[in-house]
């Protein structure tokens, strides 16, 4: 609500904002929208998108379809780029957690030499290793992917950076957040075109 003391500006600004807040309630409800339409589909623009993410740090060629692995490095390195939606560890509780499933595809047929990414939690972005990352970046090697996977091929970790929950720590999230978490700079000085 202005007050008497708003300077033209102020006026202006708080307009421009209210425009702005409109605006991203709209898209939102785009996005929600044309995402149902989609349906199960939807996990391959998102993926799209993360791979594009990697691709730009570091270089390389993207690949199509089902390949055994989505991005190769300009000196030959393979990388299965993985990001999976936060979830909910229990319904109406606040701990949320990644969930990769299929790492190794559904035939276990997939090859690669790294594998990369999940999704910011908001809550804790400020203590992960790249606090400015639209991304949390895990680079794991292939020999190490098959001990961390849990049934299904499945790994399943707290959003929780190591420092902001540490009782009760699973081995496999100590290992991700202690041993492979990374930052970008540390992933274009091993992998991107020099």
């Amino acid at each position: 609500m202005p007050s008497n003391s708003d300077t033209p500006e102020d006026t202006s600004l708080r307009a421009r904002v209210r425009e702005l807040e409109a605006n991203n309630t709209q898209l939102r409800a785009d996005n929600q929208r044309l995402r149902k339409k989609l349906g199960a589909s939807a996990w391959r623009i998102d993926g799209r998108r993360d791979e594009e993410f990697i691709a730009e740090l570091i270089g390389g060629k993207l690949t199509a379809g089902s390949a055994p692995y989505d991005l190769m490095s300009s000196s030959g390195i393979t990388f299965e780029i993985k990001c999976p939606n936060l979830n909910e560890a229990v319904a109406g509780k606040i701990t949320n957690r990644l969930s990769w499933s299929h790492i190794l595809g559904t035939n276990r047929c997939k090859r690669f030499d790294r594998l990369l990414l999940g999704p910011v939690d908001a809550r804790y972005q400020a203590s992960y290793a790249d606090p400015e990352s639209p991304f949390v970046i895990f680079d794991i090697p292939f020999e190490e992917v098959d001990p961390l996977l849990g049934c299904g091929d499945l790994i399943q970790i707290s959003t929780a950076p190591l420092e902001i929950r540490n009782s009760r720590v699973s081995l496999i999230r100590r290992s991700l957040f202690s041993r492979y978490q990374t930052t970008r700079k540390q992933l274009m000085e091993r992998y991107g075109a020099d």
